[in-house]
């Protein structure tokens, strides 16, 4: 189904909405505008892709960066990088809008009624709250009242 918007906020919206429905969490990922002024804007899942490899750096581009940390740490204390988790793994669930004519912005490929997802990408905290979990949840706390008022018999 191809889709209008009033503009980005409420495609973003929607494609935040349907990616919680089906699995996945978002992010922006590129913006392009040309000179009439379109614009385009891909919204995808925050797995999608891969990190480009790290690269090695030259002799001389590491013996400048000793020279200045070792200025640094007559200065500072030396600030320690850490290491990012690797989170992308080539996820290919996205939306791409474009601005029309008046103002709006409409999706340009059709966005599958139901996405494959194979996984659970989301944090715990934006997982949805299902119907059985409410039922064995208040099941547990009736359970837990009743073992109360026994031990306190």
């Amino acid at each position: 189904m191809k889709m209008r918007f009033k503009n980005i906020e409420n495609a973003l919206a929607f494609y935040k909405k349907y990616a919680n429905c089906v699995g996945f969490s978002v992010r922006k990922s590129s913006t392009i505008k040309n000179k009439s002024g379109k614009i385009w804007k891909v919204f995808v899942c925050s797995k999608q892709g891969y990190r480009e490899p790290r690269k090695i750096p030259s002799q001389s581009a590491v013996a400048l960066a000793n020279a200045i940390s070792r200025a640094r740490e007559h200065v500072e204390e030396r600030r320690v990088k850490r290491r990012r988790v690797e989170t992308r793994e080539g996820c290919n669930a996205r939306m791409a809008v474009s601005s029309t004519n008046d103002g709006q912005f409409k999706s340009l490929k059709e966005i599958p009624a139901c996405f494959k997802v194979n996984r659970w990408t989301k944090l715990a905290a934006k997982k949805p709250i299902l119907e059985l979990d409410i039922i064995v949840s208040t099941s547990y706390a009736q359970v837990g009242q009743q073992n109360r008022m026994i031990s306190d018999a």
